[in-house]
């Protein structure tokens, strides 16, 4: 087993959804996901809807340092 300090803490746990235009799925479009942590650690990611216009992105996990203090804690997720 992993010491504490060595293991990821989870920022996001994985988001799938559809994308549908008054009803009708969209496939082929590109979503974006884009998250941050207090500035400690973040990125994006894209995906593609499929042709059913669904999409989906993994868990997010954060192996750097966190903030001492769950009070300090700030997460933001964007998906457009």
């Amino acid at each position: 087993m992993k010491k504490d300090k060595e293991r990821g803490k989870v920022m996001f746990s994985a988001v799938s959804g559809r994308v549908l235009l008054e009803g009708v799925p969209l496939a082929n479009q590109e979503i974006r996901q884009s998250f941050g942590w207090l500035g400690v650690d973040g990125g994006d990611a894209t995906t593609e809807t499929d042709t059913d216009g669904y999409y989906s992105f993994p868990t997010v996990i954060s192996y750097e340092k966190q903030p001492r203090n769950e009070k300090d804690i700030f997460i933001n997720q964007r998906i457009s």
